[in-house]
């Protein structure tokens, strides 16, 4: 559909495949904080691998905009998920459990697109 993509884009972090993503979403952005949208974590504080939200796409889109996640934007919190935030738990010295929680979102606002 019109205003949608499948394109390759190219950042300073990798390569990277946005399928069927509005292309204005993404442009314009200066951090992945401005990205990922989420209003609320669930009552436990942190999204985990069995999670299904629609904020879960932002995350993995911001994730594979740094080279991190190649997976499906699908909103699921699946093994590709846990992996891409795991790196990015270990790329800032953060406890690498897994989950994307405060301390991971705090972090997106210093990766620059």
């Amino acid at each position: 559909p019109f205003g949608y993509t499948n394109k390759d884009y190219r950042t300073k972090y990798g390569d990277f495949c946005i399928p069927y993503y509005k292309v204005e979403d993404i442009l314009g952005k200066k951090t992945l904080y401005d990205l990922v949208k989420i209003s609320k974590f669930p009552a436990r504080g942190y999204f985990k691998k069995g999670d299904k939200y629609k904020a879960l796409e932002d995350i993995q889109i911001a994730l594979g905009l740094i080279g991190y996640y190649n997976g499906a934007v699908d909103g699921i919190y699946g093994d590709k998920t846990k992996a891409a935030v795991k790196k990015l738990q270990l790329m800032f010295d953060l406890d690498d459990n897994g989950c994307f929680g405060s301390k991971c979102l705090e972090v997106t606002k210093t990766i620059k697109l």
